[in-house]
């Protein structure tokens, strides 16, 4: 459910553009909070994946123990939703979504 919630607002990078308009996804994308890499559709920060920059937007939640973290590569569509009930905590999740979006983006590599 939350990699279709994301395809249609971003489009599935295939097949299907998103739901959302260039000028609404740049608002949604554009840092307003920059100490807190804040945007209206959650965070976003530049990470060098498989020796590139790439802009990557993320949102994190919970509910007691339960922990989820949705990060995707806006270039590329990739996309990794972690789930956790072990009370990891958001950074925990954060550094586990950025070490296979890492990992995904060298595998990607010609």
């Amino acid at each position: 459910d939350l990699l279709a919630l994301l395809n249609a607002l971003y489009g599935d990078g295939q097949r299907a553009p998103g739901i959302l308009s260039d000028a609404s996804r740049r608002a949604l994308d554009t840092v307003y909070v920059p100490e807190e890499t804040y945007a209206y559709g959650g965070r976003v920060r530049t990470l060098t994946l498989g020796g590139r920059d790439e802009t990557v937007v993320w949102h994190s939640g919970s509910s007691g123990p339960f922990k989820s973290r949705m990060s995707r590569v806006l270039a590329t569509g990739l996309t990794v939703i972690s789930l956790s009930n072990s009370g990891a905590s958001p950074t925990e999740t954060g550094a586990l979504a950025e070490a296979i979006l890492g990992a995904e983006s060298l595998s990607a590599l010609p």
